[in-house]
C-alpha cells in the first residue's frame, strides 16, 4: 500500500491540529462563564476520572498498533489479519473496562452522577478507535477531515445551547459521543485497504499481552494532569479542581501543536529504525531542534500575556489563574520534549522498561507530594509536584 507523502500528512494533521487548537480558545471562555469554576471543576474532574479506564482501554493505541500495523502496509493479507486481531483485542478489552467503570462509579458516586455515566461514552468511542489503522498506514487525510467535523460539532453546541449550569449535562454528552461519531468515516474507507479474514484467537491474546508494555507511555500525558486534578477533588473543592484544570487547558493546547510533529514522525521513524540507525539518530536530532524553536518562544509568550490574558479569556472568577501559569508554562517545553524522545527513541528501539520506570517512579513522586502539599497551598502545591513529576521524567527520558 502507498503511504500519503510526509508533507502531506503534516498538512492534513497540522489543519486538524489547528482546528483543535482554535476550538478551545472559542469554546473556554464560554463554559468558564456559563459553569463558572464549580461547574468547571465538575466536568474536569469527572473526566480525569474516566481519563484513568481510558488509559487501559487504549492502551496501544498511539504508540503500539500503527507500529504494528506499518510493519504490513506491503502485504494486503497480512495488513487486514493485523487490523482485525487488533480491532477484536480492543474492543473486548475496551467493553470489560467500559463495564468495570460503570460498576465503580455506581458504587461509589452519589452527586453528579449523570455527568459520570455520560463521560463513559468516551470508553465506547475507545473501543470503536481505529485511527491507529490511518496511522500506521500514513494516510491521516480521512481521521483530520472526520475530527475537523466533530470539532465544529462540538464548537456548534457550545455556541449555541450553552448557557449556565444546567447545561453541563449537554456539554458532556456532546463531547463525549463526537468520539464515538466520528469512527463511522474511517470505517467507511477501511474497505478501500483492507478484506475481511477470521480472528486468529492466539495473535488476539499475544497483541493484547504486548500492548500491555504500552500501558503507562499511551497514558502519559493523561497521567501528567489527571493526579493533581483527582488528588485536588478529593481533598479540595469542584473550584479549585476549575481553575487549576483552566489553566492546564491552556497549556494543552499548546501542547497539541507542537504534538502534531510528534503524531505524524512515528510511522516514519518506525521504518527508519528498520532500515538504518544512522537516519533515526540523524532525524531525531532535527526533530528535537526544530521542537525547541517553538516551545521556548510560547514559554515566555505564556507568562508575558497571562496576567491582562485570564481576565477577558476565563473572566474575574479565575484570577488565580495568573500565578498558576507562571509556574506551569515551563511544561510547554518539557512535556513535548519528553514526549519525543520517548516517543521518537525510546518506544521505537523498545526501550520500554526504562521508560515505564520512569514514569511509574514519577507518579508516585507526583501522588506523594500533592498529598503533603495540598493542604497548605492547594493550587500552586499542585503545580510545584506537576512541574516536579517532568522535570524528574525528562530527566530519565534523556538519560
Amino acid at each position: 500500500m502507498k503511504s500519503d507523502s510526509l508533507k502531506e500528512n503534516i498538512i492534513y494533521q497540522g489543519l486538524y491540529q489547528l482546528i483543535r487548537t482554535m476550538t478551545p480558545l472559542i469554546t473556554i471562555p464560554i463554559i468558564s462563564r456559563a459553569f463558572g469554576p464549580s461547574g468547571v471543576g465538575i466536568v474536569s474532574f469527572s473526566f480525569n476520572i474516566v481519563q484513568y479506564f481510558l488509559m487501559i482501554a487504549s492502551v496501544g493505541v498511539q504508540l503500539y498498533f500503527n507500529r504494528v500495523i506499518a510493519k504490513s502496509v506491503n502485504d494486503k493479507r497480512q495488513l487486514s489479519q493485523q487490523f482485525w486481531d487488533i480491532f477484536v483485542s480492543k474492543l473486548l478489552l475496551s467493553l470489560t473496562v467500559f463495564a468495570m467503570y460503570i460498576a465503580v462509579i455506581t458504587i461509589f458516586i452519589d452527586d453528579y452522577y449523570l455527568i459520570f455515566l455520560l463521560q463513559g461514552i468516551y470508553i465506547i468511542g475507545a473501543a470503536l478507535d481505529i485511527s491507529w489503522f490511518y496511522a500506521g498506514t500514513e494516510k491521516f487525510k480521512i481521521p483530520s477531515l472526520s475530527n475537523i467535523v466533530a470539532s465544529g460539532i462540538v464548537l456548534s453546541v457550545v455556541v449555541i445551547f450553552v448557557k449556565d449550569q444546567s447545561d453541563l449535562s449537554l456539554y458532556v454528552f456532546t463531547i463525549a459521543i463526537v468520539t464515538v461519531l466520528n469512527q463511522l468515516p474511517l470505517f467507511i474507507y477501511l474497505k478501500r485497504y483492507i478484506s475481511f479474514v477470521s480472528v486468529n484467537w492466539i495473535h488476539v491474546w499475544q497483541l493484547f499481552r504486548s500492548s500491555l508494555a504500552y500501558l503507562l507511555p499511551n497514558g502519559q500525558l493523561n497521567l501528567y494532569t489527571s493526579i493533581s486534578c483527582v488528588v485536588l477533588g478529593l481533598v479540595g473543592t469542584y473550584q479549585q479542581v476549575g481553575i487549576f484544570s483552566n489553566a492546564f487547558n491552556i497549556l494543552t493546547v499548546a501542547i497539541i501543536m507542537i504534538n502534531t510533529f510528534d503524531l505524524v514522525m512515528i510511522p516514519r521513524i518506525t521504518k527508519m529504525s528498520i532500515q538504518q540507525s544512522h537516519s533515526l539518530t540523524k532525524t531525531l536530532a532535527n526533530n528535537m531542534n526544530i521542537q525547541l524553536i517553538l516551545t521556548v518562544p510560547m514559554v515566555f509568550g505564556l507568562i508575558a500575556i497571562m496576567p491582562s490574558f485570564y481576565l477577558w479569556f476565563f473572566g474575574e472568577e479565575f484570577a488565580s489563574t495568573v500565578p498558576l501559569m507562571t509556574i506551569l508554562a515551563i511544561l510547554v517545553l518539557i512535556i513535548p520534549l519528553n514526549m519525543l524522545i520517548s516517543r521518537q527513541y525510546l518506544l521505537i528501539v523498545n526501550k520500554i522498561r526504562l521508560y515505564n520506570a520512569s514514569i511509574t517512579i514519577g507518579a508516585v513522586m507526583n501522588l506523594v507530594l500533592c498529598l503533603v502539599l495540598i493542604y497548605f497551598l492547594w493550587n500552586l502545591r499542585c503545580c510545584y509536584c506537576a512541574f516536579n513529576y517532568r522535570v524528574f521524567l525528562a530527566h530519565l527520558a534523556i538519560y
